[in-house]
């Protein structure tokens, strides 16, 4: 499916639906519906969908390196060790 992804793509800018997409492969022996195209192209890899959404909105928000080291610095400066 790697390999079709990218001329389906190019499909689609060409202005042709999944279902005509699905239509010309199944002309061409391919056994296939624009559903599972559709979910084919979405497990790619461009955000994952709604699920995607849910677990990153649960996640503390990522920090540089930089302001990591920052904070670690001033924790140590706090707590000196003995």
């Amino acid at each position: 499916m790697r390999v079709l992804r990218v001329h389906i793509r190019d499909a689609q800018t060409k202005g042709y639906s999944l279902e005509q997409i699905a239509e010309q492969a199944r002309g061409a022996g391919i056994g296939i519906a624009a559903g599972t195209i559709r979910y084919a192209l979405r497990a790619a890899g461009r955000g994952g969908g709604a699920g995607h959404a849910a677990r990153t909105a649960n996640r503390a928000p990522a920090q540089s390196p930089e302001t990591t080291l920052k904070d670690e610095g001033q924790k140590a400066n706090r707590n000196p060790r003995q």
